[in-house]
C-alpha cells in the first residue's frame, strides 16, 4: 500500500488488482490495470510492480495504468525512489534482480552522467 503526497492511497493485488482510495469520498475504487499479473507492491509517483517483471505506472491526464518495460522476467516485489541521483527509482525482485530508472510521472529524460544507466527506460545495476 502507498499514499500518495495528495492523500490517494493505492494498494496492489492478485491477477493485477489496482485499488485506490479517495479520500474526498467515493472510497475504495477497483482501477483497470490491463494485466493478469499478481502486483507486490506499489510505490512513490504511482509505480506498481509485480510478477514476470511487471512494471505499470499511472497517467492520470489518460487514467490508465501503462506499461513500462522493466526488461526482466523476474518477479519484482519492491520499488524506491533514490534520493540524490535526480528523480531515479530502483524496483528490486527475485534472485537478486535491482533494475533502475531516472524517470519522471509521465515523462522520461536522460540519465546524468553520474547515473548507473546513460538511457532511459529501466537498466540492471549490479547488487
Amino acid at each position: 500500500m502507498w499514499i500518495a503526497d495528495f492523500g490517494s492511497v493505492v494498494a496492489v493485488g492478485a491477477a493485477g488488482t489496482i485499488l485506490q482510495f479517495d479520500p474526498i469520498g467515493a472510497g475504495w475504487q477497483l482501477r483497470a490495470s490491463g494485466i493478469t499479473q499478481d502486483l507486490y507492491a506499489t510505490g512513490p509517483a504511482a509505480i506498481v510492480v509485480g510478477a514476470g517483471g511487471t512494471i505499470r505506472e499511472n497517467h492520470p491526464m489518460v487514467k490508465a495504468w501503462m506499461p513500462d518495460p522493466s526488461g526482466t522476467t523476474n518477479a519484482l516485489y519492491a520499488i524506491a525512489r533514490a534520493h540524490g541521483m535526480q528523480g531515479g527509482f530502483y524496483a528490486v525482485g527475485a534472485g537478486g534482480t535491482v533494475r533502475y530508472t531516472i524517470t519522471r510521472v509521465g515523462r522520461r529524460r536522460a540519465a546524468a552522467p553520474r547515473a548507473i544507466s546513460s538511457r532511459c527506460g529501466w537498466s540492471p545495476t549490479s547488487t
